[in-house]
C-alpha cells in the first residue's frame, strides 16, 4: 500500500498507522545478498533487519528478528527458499528469487511471488506491492 504522504511503500497496521516493512535477505551467496540489500535500500520503508545464508539460518533469524517479508532465494545449501517460508509459516509472506527462471511457473501456481536473478528495484518494489495489496502482511 503506497503511503500517500511520503510515497513509501508501508503497511497499515490496526490503528491506522503505516510502518516500515522489514525483511529477511537469504541466499548462500554473499555477492547475490549484497546486490539484493542494495536494491531493497533503494525502496523507501523496506527495511532489512537481517541476512541468512541456510535454511537453518534462516529460521533462527525469523524466530529472532520477525521480519514481515522475505526475499529468499529458491536454492539453499541445506535445503529449498520455499522450505524456510513453511517451516516459519511465512508462505504468503515471500519472495523467491533465483537465477532459474523455469521456477516462474511453480511459484505463480502457488501464488508466491518470484523474481529472476539479477533482482531489480522495479521488480522488487512490484512483488512488495503485490504481498501489500492481498494485505498478507501480518500487523
Amino acid at each position: 500500500m503506497k503511503d500517500q504522504k511520503d510515497n513509501s511503500l508501508t503497511a497499515k497496521n490496526k490503528a491506522g498507522r503505516y510502518h516500515p516493512i522489514t525483511i529477511l535477505i537469504v541466499d548462500d551467496e554473499t555477492l547475490s545478498r549484497e546486490a539484493m540489500k542494495d536494491a531493497v535500500e533503494d525502496i523507501e520503508g523496506i527495511i532489512v533487519v537481517g541476512e541468512a545464508a541456510t535454511v537453518k539460518e534462516a529460521v533462527d533469524k525469523i524466530n529472532q528478528l520477525h521480519p514481515k517479508v522475505l526475499l529468499i532465494d529458491y536454492y539453499l545449501p541445506d535445503g529449498y527458499g520455499t522450505d524456510v517460508a513453511r517451516l516459519t509459516g511465512m508462505e504468503h509472506n515471500s519472495i523467491i528469487v533465483s537465477a532459474e527462471g523455469k521456477l516462474a511457473g511453480s511459484m505463480k501456481k502457488n501464488l508466491v511471488p518470484f523474481i529472476a536473478k539479477p533482482v531489480s528495484v522495479q521488480l522488487l518494489e512490484s512483488a512488495f506491492k503485490s504481498i501489500l495489496k492481498s494485505n498478507r502482511i501480518a500487523q
